[in-house]
């Protein structure tokens, strides 16, 4: 139901540019990075096993798996969502001759 009405809100919100739909879209994931941290914060860990966690390693033989799962991820979103935002941001430049700021001689 929530996804239904964000999908929904966010198609409205196209109305007024691309600018509202980034900004819901980031107090969306901000809402979700802070209750991630409120529930680390809940959940007590041990804090240097935190910090050994961060830290990356991958077990042999893992690398092209963990590379292809990457790929699979990123690519399509950033293929979808790059091509719609660069579309809206589209400049159109007046040729100088045109613009009647322009100073002719």
């Amino acid at each position: 139901m929530i996804t239904a009405f964000d999908t929904f809100l966010l198609l409205y919100l196209q109305r007024w540019g691309m600018r509202q739909v980034e900004a819901v879209i980031l107090a969306l994931v901000a809402t979700i990075g802070g209750c991630f941290l409120i529930q680390i914060f809940m959940a007590r860990p041990d804090v240097a096993g935190v910090f050994f966690g961060l830290r990356p390693s991958l077990p042999p033989g893992s690398l092209f798996v963990a590379i292809g799962i990457l790929g699979a991820t990123v690519m399509p979103h950033n293929l979808y969502l790059h091509s719609a935002l660069v579309q809206t941001r589209q400049i159109v430049v007046i040729p100088a001759a045109s613009d009647p700021r322009a100073v002719t001689t």
